[in-house]
């Protein structure tokens, strides 16, 4: 095979790994063939938008989630 490989990201794929970014996470593993030149990573203005927009939203509803479940623990408990 020829390196480098290009490889072009979408938000699906983000989306697909659920944006995990632990040590064994297909997101992280990219990241280290790309610094062993062994792929070219590309991804667009846009992918970059989305991904921001799907991780800021999944940010504002577990806060929301939290903040019933702190006002449901006072209502039970207090």
């Amino acid at each position: 095979m020829n390196y480098p490989i290009s490889v072009f990201l979408d938000t699906n794929v983000f989306d697909g790994c659920k944006y995990h970014l632990d040590d064994n996470s297909i997101l992280i593993m990219l990241g280290k063939l790309v610094e062993k030149d062994k792929v070219n990573l590309y991804i667009s203005n846009i992918v970059l938008r989305e991904a921001e927009k799907h991780i800021k939203d999944a940010t504002e509803n577990s806060y929301k989630i939290l903040k019933t479940a702190e006002r449901e623990s006072c209502f039970k408990f207090g």
